[in-house]
């Protein structure tokens, strides 16, 4: 669950399964063990991105809950904006900047699933 939603990973099942086989052999004690044992569950990446990114990403974001630290920050930021004030957030990925937008959307009354294109349809 952790790979598939932190680190949308397509492969998220093949790489679970993958774990479990390993692990019935031998403890996995290594990151360098867990990458490679991540990089033969997924198909090779045309672009050079290592195959192991997306899975180590979601386990980073679960053991930090940095989208819970997202969520914090952005309500303790926004409580501190004076009114009329300016928040800029910058975001790393989709995960969190979904969690912007939404948040967002919330404090400033304006309504979801608007076209990023349009700004007016941005406004209750």
């Amino acid at each position: 669950r952790i790979i598939a939603e932190f680190g949308e990973e397509r492969h998220a099942r093949r790489v679970a399964k993958a774990i479990l086989r390993a692990r019935a052999e031998a403890p996995i004690l290594t990151t360098g063990r867990l990458a490679s044992i991540v990089r033969s569950a997924v198909p090779r990446d045309p672009s050079g991105i290592d195959g192991a990114t997306r899975s180590f990403q979601a386990l980073r974001i679960a053991v930090n809950d940095e989208l819970g630290e997202v969520e914090r920050g952005l309500a303790a930021a926004m409580e501190l904006l004076a009114p009329g004030g300016r928040l800029v957030v910058v975001a790393f990925h989709s995960l969190e900047d979904r969690i912007v937008k939404h948040a967002m959307a919330e404090a400033t009354g304006r309504r979801g699933n608007a076209s990023r294109h349009d700004p007016a349809s941005l406004l209750v």
